[in-house]
């Protein structure tokens, strides 16, 4: 069938097609808004609009110019694409009768090379169905506070030269199902992006947040390999709020990196891993290569361990203020923290939260270590020990006593 520019074929309520054989195409519209379409060749029509009903079958679904999926299921055993040349909306209009429905129970994926604005509200989303898989090789834009849901086997992926960015909406867009970018591009430039299902970089894939947007990690795993980037302009976060992440790649964030109770951060990058601000409120920093903290930092608990440095550098500021339950430094594995710039101690002493060196923990300070309250620092079963200026500190088995509205440094180290 050959559907001229200015046609339209619509399957609506009630309605049954069949292409079994063979080729729907041409520059006109295909509409589906109610029935069910079963394809079974090549249908490659110029513009796609789907707001109810079913398109099913082996057969392949490629949109040449222009898509708008607005409600209604694409499943069946054959595969679909907006091809480079298309502009797909993805709006949700109708979803409140019919929601929208990627179902890969039958095989169904979706290859987006085209253009994709995915402006749905948040509660009309995409859903990824019975292990459906949609990669974006173009451009696939969130501009709306919106989530893409389902769960594993199904995924949401940008491969080679894909892009996947949240552009607008100041507040949260969730990509649930696994997502992995392979050698591609996932940004936020409004609001929040976060990927709540498990994440994977690989074959230098990239994640960068600009223009104080943040990227949110919450999935039960994160796994960045060694050819990986993970970056942010001054203004911009990267959020662990929640599951287990191994960082093997580059991890420079001009901006802010925020821990919070629940995630796990292991950095294992070999490449100077830096971030500039630091919110430590809870959870675990794994230091396996020297990490490096150039700007200003609060730490309010969480513990850290693993067996290389954690630097305050020269001109960068730590505060510990313990305010939600004891920083601790573990030196199990030979942790050594080490600061060269401004480390202030304001934890309450009659909080009960105060920091503590944990299993030998050493303390490398070259900087200032001012404690500023009568907080105690503990020395678990070690104790706490550090150098400055040639000289060595040592600390009782329980406690360096500070002076309220006292200024000193920790090896009285100030320079």
């Amino acid at each position: 069938v050959d559907n001229q520019s200015g046609g339209t074929i619509d399957f609506q309520t009630g309605s049954n097609g069949a292409s079994t054989g063979g080729v729907l195409s041409g520059n006109g519209t295909l509409s589906i808004s109610g029935g069910t379409l079963n394809i079974g060749s090549v249908t490659s029509p110029g513009t796609f609009v789907m707001t109810a009903g079913t398109l099913t079958g082996p057969g392949f679904l490629s949109i040449v110019n222009n898509m708008t999926w607005s409600g209604g299921t694409l499943t069946g055993s054959g595969g679909t694409e907006l091809a480079g040349t298309g502009i797909g909306s993805i709006d949700g209009a109708n979803g409140a009768i019919s929601p929208m429905v990627l179902d890969g129970s039958l095989g169904r994926s979706f290859n987006n090379y085209g253009t994709i604005h995915y402006t749905t509200s948040a509660a009309y989303p995409l859903l990824l169905s019975n292990g459906a898989n949609f990669t974006t090789y173009g451009f696939f834009s969130f501009e709306n506070d919106n989530s893409i849901t389902g769960t594993s086997p199904s995924s949401f992926n940008v491969s080679p030269n894909g892009v996947v960015g949240k552009t607008s909406g100041s507040l949260t867009s969730t990509i649930n199902p696994p997502f992995t970018n392979s050698g591609a591009n996932a940004f936020a430039q409004s609001g929040t992006l976060e990927f709540a299902g498990n994440t994977t970089a690989s074959s230098g894939g990239i994640f960068f947040a600009t223009n104080d947007a943040t990227l949110k990690f919450s999935g039960a795993t994160s796994t960045f390999d060694a050819s990986s980037l993970i970056t942010t302009d001054a203004s911009s976060t990267i959020l662990f709020s929640a599951g287990n992440a191994v960082i093997s790649g580059d991890y420079q964030v001009d901006g802010m990196t925020s821990i919070a109770a629940g995630a796990s951060v292991d950095i294992e990058s070999p490449d100077n891993p830096t971030t500039s601000g630091l919110l430590f409120t809870g959870g675990t920093l794994t230091v396996n290569n020297d990490f490096f903290m150039t700007g200003i930092g609060t730490w309010s608990g969480g513990a850290m361990n693993g067996s290389a440095t954690f630097d305050v550098a020269p001109y960068a500021t730590l505060t510990i203020d313990a305010f939600y339950s004891s920083p601790a430094i573990d030196g199990t594995s030979g942790l050594l923290f080490a600061n060269d710039g401004t480390v202030d101690y304001t934890a309450d002493p009659s909080s009960g939260k105060y920091l503590k060196f944990m299993n030998g923990a050493f303390l490398d300070n070259t900087g200032l270590f001012d404690i500023q309250t009568d907080a105690q620092i503990f020395a678990g079963s070690g104790v706490v020990t550090g150098s400055a200026n040639g000289h060595r500190l040592s600390a009782s088995d329980r406690a360096l006593p500070g002076g309220s509205g006292r200024r000193h440094a920790v090896a009285a180290a100030q320079h």
